[in-house]
């Protein structure tokens, strides 16, 4: 699941420097519901919803050690504004923030309305297929440095 624009953002209690923020480029709440109905309409057992969870989930399986890395760069900067985390901030944890109810959070204005929705083996075929075509170009090209 991509990164949602919604509004646990704004309420969750939190002890960072910064008011927290979705991940990446959020998608708002309606293109996650669209996909959830596709996929009750769809006859695979498994989806991947947006680019940044299909390179996330292709990146760990090709290369699972560079992007542990990555994440351990960005992921704690990365989920926060420059905002600073006010002390006292009102949160859901002990008792309920009525006035935050709502379906959309803060982050509208970079959110995204669209995501590609994929088969999860379609995904990794077309991984599989797309690593062997440019090992084939990569054989194919030394075997033409090597013979000159």
């Amino acid at each position: 699941m991509p990164a949602v624009n919604t509004p646990q953002f704004d309420w969750a209690r939190a002890h960072i420097p910064h008011t927290p923020r979705p991940m990446g480029n959020p998608v708002e709440p309606e293109v996650v519901a669209d996909a959830v109905f596709r996929v009750a309409l769809g006859s695979s057992r498994e989806y991947w919803l947006g680019l940044q969870t299909i390179l996330t989930i292709l990146g760990n399986s090709i290369a699972p050690g560079y992007l542990d890395r990555y994440l351990a760069r960005k992921a704690v900067a990365g989920p926060q504004t420059g905002t600073p985390l006010l002390a006292g901030r009102d949160d859901n944890l002990d008792h309920p923030v009525t006035a935050l109810h709502r379906t959309r959070g803060s982050f509208s204005e970079g959110s995204s309305q669209h995501a590609p929705l994929v088969e999860a083996e379609f995904a990794r075929s077309a991984t599989i297929i797309i690593g062997a075509a440019a090992c084939f170009a990569a054989g194919a090209a030394a075997r033409r440095w090597i013979s000159k």
